[in-house]
């Protein structure tokens, strides 16, 4: 659970936060954008496309056409086309492949939710040490002796 650090520069208070975020945890680049961190915001938010375009897109899509090509499979709807046209080159999709190629496409796209899943953690890890080092590098210092000793604790100050 994170804690509050009450931070002061020229009259003008703003909070600090050291441990664990679990609001960048749930909520992931919305944190950033509500605190005005504009470069954490791009970067969370770019991991998190990135991710999602290349796992989550692909296999999601991937998924519901088996799931549909199964329906189609399990009223027989293959076999009747390549029998009428001869234009599907006699290939019918057997339930067994649809089947293999959905369990591949479900692994597929659990995987992408883990390596979201994780690199989430590992942001909400270190997010509010970044914010707070940013806050303390543009020249805001503690407001109270508890305030520096939870720095000091986190190891933000010397």
């Amino acid at each position: 659970m994170a804690k509050i650090v009450m931070l002061e520069k020229n009259g003008l208070i703003e909070k600090g936060y050291v441990g664990f975020s679990w609001t960048t945890f749930f909520f992931g680049f919305f944190v950033p954008a509500l605190r005005f961190d504009i470069e954490n915001f791009f970067l969370l938010f770019f991991i998190e496309i990135i991710t999602s375009i290349f796992y989550v897109f692909p296999y999601s899509s991937k998924l519901y056409n088996n799931l549909k090509a199964i329906n189609l499979a399990k009223r027989n709807f293959f076999s009747e086309i390549a029998y009428k046209t001869k234009s599907f080159f006699g290939f019918a999709p057997t339930l067994e492949q649809l089947y293999r190629e959905m369990v591949e496409n479900l692994i597929g796209l659990i995987y992408g939710l883990l390596i979201i899943f994780l690199l989430s953690f590992l942001y909400a890890l270190f997010y509010n040490k970044i914010y707070t080092k940013k806050l303390l590098k543009n020249g805001y210092k503690p407001v109270s002796s508890s305030d520096t000793f939870l720095l000091k604790k986190y190891k933000l100050i010397i």
